[in-house]
C-alpha cells in the first residue's frame, strides 16, 4: 500500500495527477510501494520498502528504478539540493537515513541505532526533518548537515497496540 504523499505541490494537484496517471498494472514490481516524494520537476519518487528499492516515474508514466539501497526503504523526501533523503534500514537492520544524489550516488546520511523502524518522513527546515518510528513509538528529529538524530516527541499512543503483531503503528508525518 502507498503510505503516504511528501509533497513540494499543493495536495489537490497531487492526488489528481498520482490517481488518473499512474497505472499500478505497469509496475508490478511496485506492488509493495512505501511512500512517495514528488519534486518540482513533477516526477514521483516512490519508495519499495521489502526490495530496498526507489523508483521514478514521469508525467509520461515511464517508470524507472534510480536506487537500490540494499535493505528496506520506506519514508522519502526531497532535500533543499534536490537528493532524495530515504528513512529504512540496512541488509543487517540498523536504522539509518540514506541520501541518493540526483546522479544516483547511495550515501549513508546518519546510522540511528536506538531506533526500530524508520518510516514516514517530512522536512521541518530546508536541513532538519522528522521521521516516524513505527515500533519504537517515537518521532525523530535528523539534522543533515550536523548528522545528528535526536527523539522529538515519544509516547505509547504512538506505538502499536499490539506489542506481537507485527504491524507498525505511527506512520505518514506531513508537514503541512
Amino acid at each position: 500500500t502507498i503510505g503516504h504523499l511528501a509533497m513540494l505541490m499543493s495536495f489537490d494537484m497531487t492526488a489528481q495527477w498520482a490517481f488518473h496517471h499512474f497505472d499500478p498494472s505497469r509496475a508490478s514490481s511496485l506492488c509493495y510501494q512505501s511512500h512517495i516524494s514528488l519534486t518540482h520537476y513533477r516526477n514521483l519518487f516512490i519508495t519499495s520498502y521489502e526490495e530496498g528499492k526507489v523508483y521514478r516515474v514521469t508525467l509520461d508514466g515511464a517508470i524507472a528504478e534510480i536506487a537500490n539501497i540494499n535493505g528496506n526503504a520506506a519514508g522519502i523526501v526531497v532535500d533543499s539540493q534536490g537528493n532524495l533523503l530515504v528513512a529504512g534500514a540496512t541488509e543487517e537492520k540498523i536504522a539509518t537515513v540514506f541520501c541518493i544524489t540526483e546522479n544516483g550516488n547511495i550515501e549513508t546520511l546518519i546510522t540511528i541505532p536506538e531506533a526500530i523502524f524508520l518510516n514516514g518522513m517530512t522536512p521541518l527546515t530546508d536541513h532538519r526533518y522528522l521521521i516516524a518510528d513505527s515500533y519504537k513509538g517515537a518521532i525523530w528529529e535528523i539534522d543533515a548537515i550536523e548528522k545528528t538524530a535526536r527523539v522529538w516527541l515519544q509516547d505509547d499512543r504512538l506505538a502499536g497496540s499490539n506489542p506481537n503483531h507485527p504491524f507498525p503503528a505511527a506512520n505518514g508525518l506531513e508537514n503541512l
